[in-house]
């Protein structure tokens, strides 16, 4: 797997997180969106009229939010498709984009992982996990919709959280806490449900950061 797939290219990305995302407005969004409803801010060119000022005009979550690559990766299946002119096709686009979007963002997670000399048992866990996840993202577009993204969250995130004592004991270069704020939620239509879930996983579980 090329690392590079797991990071967001907006260049090549019909600004889905900017169309298909719920948000409420809050600490770190300056309005309320629903999903499906494109961003105010959105430009017909699929860009952020106000990229560079994000955090200053209210829209922090927006700069912290990261896709792993989900957008461009949903733009390539869908190519000749617009959402904007198509209602079926952007429907599809979307429920694609919000089962892809978690399933990547737990492949960069284990894919942080690789760095720690993990215990033989351990590393090979984290490479079957990856694998899996792996294989899961490169379904068919009419199977992404039946994608237990949540039954993959579980074992991905009981793996890193069994790793801490081997980070601590094995890299005192890295922890495994962070004294940040907790990142933005945003409401996933496309699970049905209005509980909050993290822009960034790493965050969450794993802040692999050098102190």
């Amino acid at each position: 797997m090329d690392q590079h797939e797991l990071r967001a290219d907006c260049g090549r990305c019909q600004g889905l997180c900017c169309v298909s995302l719920a948000f409420d407005r809050g600490e770190w969004f300056g309005f309320t969106k629903a999903a499906s409803e494109p961003c105010r801010h959105l430009r017909t060119t699929n860009r952020c009229a106000i990229h560079a000022s994000l955090a200053r005009l209210g829209q922090a979550g927006c700069a912290a939010y990261d896709c792993y690559g989900a957008g461009q990766r949903v733009s390539e299946l869908f190519a000749g498709k617009d959402w904007r002119r198509d209602p079926d096709a952007a429907e599809r686009m979307f429920t694609v984009f919000l089962k892809l979007q978690p399933l990547n963002e737990l492949r960069a997670l284990l894919r942080t992982a690789e760095r720690f000399e993990l215990p033989e048992a351990r590393e090979a866990e984290r490479a079957a996990l990856l694998l899996q996840l792996e294989a899961v993202s490169r379904v068919a577009v009419s199977e992404f919709a039946y994608i237990d993204v949540a039954y993959h969250q579980v074992r991905v995130h009981a793996f890193l959280r069994s790793l801490r004592d081997c980070v601590s004991r094995n890299e005192r270069g890295f922890r495994t806490e962070t004294s940040q704020p907790s990142p933005p939620s945003w409401r996933a239509s496309c699970l049905n449900e209005r509980g909050a879930r993290h822009a960034n996983g790493a965050a969450q579980l794993l802040s692999l950061r050098r102190k």
